[in-house]
């Protein structure tokens, strides 16, 4: 009957004898605590707090339930007992028997659907609601009246937390005041983040410290921005940079006078509790610290605890080094999974997986007692063939480099060679060489894995190098893009793709998706053959008809020269003619190839052998016809200067038959027959005469 005769607010978010978890924002961190609402005090709810628990607030429903006075009762600071004030209201008897009843009545009314019953149900939820806040009233004034203290001390809450009659904010000033009494001098002081840190915020903002890639790259600057500097983890949202804060200078007092190595999930407690920094947080900093030690630490994991790092791989090892921080998975986790942080030691393999498994993928951990000496040779033959790979991949990258005559791989080349320098040095007798080796060089797994790609691809192109050298002079010899844009917009794309790709840091790129590369390739060929057997199919077409203009055009050009040198007829006329046609000029022959065998041939060449036809060159006809009409019009000047001149002599009496029959040519403008009888002896001969 007590049960059902509470308020809602105590029936659903804070239920009698269940603890419920409660967080409160204080200076920027959100704290996880505890709401208990009891008859009576249990000695367990004294103990210290311990994992993701920072204070925990006590509501005893009567006096009788407190603890005494003994101090031994209540182990923390941050732990708050609330009792009410001495005796029970009569009127909280008759309002909690009230709301019992008519919570019982309502259930009878759940399932009738009429008018008269809705009523009925509208008229009981308005007094439930009055009822509700008559008790909660009620429960105001006799927490009021009552007490708040705190830890072994007893320390009383300054004032009344219970004004008003909303739980959540009761519980939120008792919250605050626990933990500004609990960390008065946190050393993260800042209130001006733009909100407070949650749990939910340690992976994203441990991804970003670390620029991790598969995290959410919208998320990443926000929350770096948001915590960085105003956590003491960075100096600026722009800068990865370390800055001297006050959490560093923690730890490496709290290690100076600790056990050598020392207990970790003490030194994590210190932080989170002791301190004020909350577990993530303290993860966070712990992590950071262990990254950016010098001389270089390492966090020993219990034999029951493997990490994940980023791809999701299982870290085999037994210890975290500073080079594998940034490879981590955030694990919430890690604060109970290891053990002891100190100066590194020698690894066993287990410990060297990280990198040497990347060498070869096939070594795997061994139990404890079993001996790695089997996979001690796969490894120096993985390291042996690595050293060969690099070799030739230098050779291969010397003929990529030849290719990059206008700077295409804009300095990645370099890059690339100090790739391969790198791997061309891997060496070490043992596992244990191997792996130091490795440290020595790269600063973390992911650095490997990076060279080794850059190897994989470059053997990949390697082993297509006679294709890819095949594809290269094709496109060399084939038209560019933009003089085929017009004639075949869609094949001078798919050119423009092909070139593109074709570069030597593009190939890189797609050296892991080679099948996409060789379908490119034929996709473009086909189109390529496809456009060129039409366009051999219509030149040939048009080619006689082309030659015989180009012929007659030229016969009149010489026509109108040879006029041209007769002093008599200056100016000269018709000058740029002779470059205008030239231009429309061709070298072009009657090609005997038949389709099925130019088909095959286009497989291997962009141009028939047999007509070296290019597929951006044309015959314009109407072109050609245009100048040939031009060559026609000066010619004809000409002609009538050269008649009139002609009479004029005849009319003197210089008879000559040739005159006569040059003149009559001229006269009936039969430009071809002009062309025919004119030579450079005939011009010699008008010459003398005209003198």
């Amino acid at each position: 009957m007590t049960i059902y005769g509470e308020p809602r607010v105590w029936l659903e978010e804070f239920p009698l004898g269940e603890p419920q978890a409660f967080a409160h924002d204080y200076l920027g961190l959100r704290y996880p605590g505890e709401v208990i609402r009891a008859n009576s005090w249990d000695p367990v709810w004294g103990e210290p707090l311990t994992g993701e628990l920072y204070f925990r607030i006590v509501l005893l429903l009567r006096r009788q339930g407190a603890p005494t006075a003994r101090r031994s009762e209540v182990h923390d600071a941050r732990i708050a007992v609330c009792t009410p004030g001495a005796g029970v209201s009569r009127q909280r008897g008759r309002l909690t028997g009230e709301l019992t009843t008519i919570r019982e009545t309502q259930a009878l009314y759940l399932t009738q659907r009429d008018a008269e019953t809705e009523l009925i149900r509208t008229t009981l939820r308005r007094r439930q609601e009055g009822l509700e806040q008559q008790l909660m009233s009620e429960e105001s004034l006799r927490y009021s009246s009552g007490s708040v203290v705190s830890g072994p001390e007893r320390v009383a809450y300054p004032g009344n937390p219970f004004v008003g009659m909303d739980p959540i904010g009761w519980f939120g000033s008792i919250a605050g005041w626990l933990l500004s009494e609990a960390y008065q001098s946190r050393p993260i002081q800042s209130v001006e983040l733009p909100r407070p840190f949650t749990p939910e915020d340690a992976a994203p903002l441990f991804a970003a410290l670390f620029q991790q890639s598969g995290a959410a790259p919208e998320v990443l600057p926000e929350v770096l921005s948001d915590f960085g500097p105003g956590l003491e983890l960075l100096q600026s949202p722009e800068s990865l940079e370390p800055r001297g804060n006050p959490v560093a200078e923690l730890i490496a007092d709290y290690l100076e006078t600790s056990p050598v190595p020392a207990p970790w999930q003490a030194l994590h407690h210190y932080l989170a509790h002791q301190v004020g920094l909350t577990g993530p947080l303290a993860t966070l900093h712990l992590l950071l610290f262990l990254h950016r030690e010098k001389p270089e630490l390492e966090v020993r994991l219990a034999a029951d605890y493997q990490p994940a790092l980023l791809g999701g791989e299982i870290l085999f090892g037994s210890r975290i080094t500073s080079d594998l921080v940034p490879v981590l998975a955030w694990d919430p986790q890690l604060s109970e999974g290891a053990t002891t942080i100190g100066p590194i030691t020698d690894p066993n393999w287990n410990d060297t997986l990280t990198y040497i498994s990347l060498i070869n993928p096939d070594l795997h951990p061994v139990a404890p007692g079993e001996s790695p000496s089997l996979q001690e040779s796969q490894l120096r033959d993985g390291i042996d063939d690595l050293v060969q790979q690099a070799a030739e991949g230098t050779q291969f990258l010397n003929l990529l480099l030849g290719r990059a005559d206008r700077g295409d791989l804009a300095g990645r080349d370099l890059a690339i060679a100090e790739s391969l320098s790198r791997l061309s040095g891997l060496g070490g007798a043992g596992f244990v060489q191997s792996y130091q080796a490795l440290r020595a060089v790269y600063l973390s797994p992911a650095d490997l894995a990076s060279d080794l790609g850059i190897l994989r691809r470059l053997s990949r192109l390697s082993q297509n190098s006679q294709l890819l050298q095949h594809v290269w002079a094709y496109l060399d010899d084939a038209p560019t893009s933009e003089r085929l844009s017009a004639s075949w917009p869609e094949l001078a794309l798919e050119i423009q793709a092909l070139r593109a790709t074709m570069l030597p840091a593009s190939l890189l790129r797609f050296a892991e998706s080679w099948d996409a590369l060789s379908h490119q390739i034929s996709r473009f060929k086909s189109s390529y053959a496809a456009a060129y057997l039409g366009h051999h199919r219509a030149i040939q077409q048009q080619l006689p008809d082309y030659q015989r203009g180009l012929e007659d055009g030229r016969l009149k050009l010489r026509a109108l020269e040879l006029l041209n040198t007769l002093p008599d007829l200056a100016p000269p006329l018709g000058e740029g003619l002779s470059d205008t046609l030239r231009d429309w000029g061709t070298d072009l022959a009657q090609c005997a190839r038949q389709q099925p065998e130019l088909e095959e041939e286009l497989r291997d060449h962009p141009r028939c052998s047999g007509c070296g036809l290019a597929l951006d060159q044309v015959l314009s006809l109407d072109d050609l016809q245009r100048t040939i009409r031009a060559i026609e019009f000066e010619l004809d000047a000409q002609s009538r200067r050269l008649s009139n001149l002609l009479v004029e002599k005849i009319m003197r009496g210089e008879r000559d038959q040739r005159l006569e029959d040059l003149l009559k040519i001229i006269q009936a403008s039969d430009l071809s027959a002009l062309c025919n009888t004119l030579s450079p002896e005939l011009v010699g001969f008008i010459g003398q005469i005209l003198r």
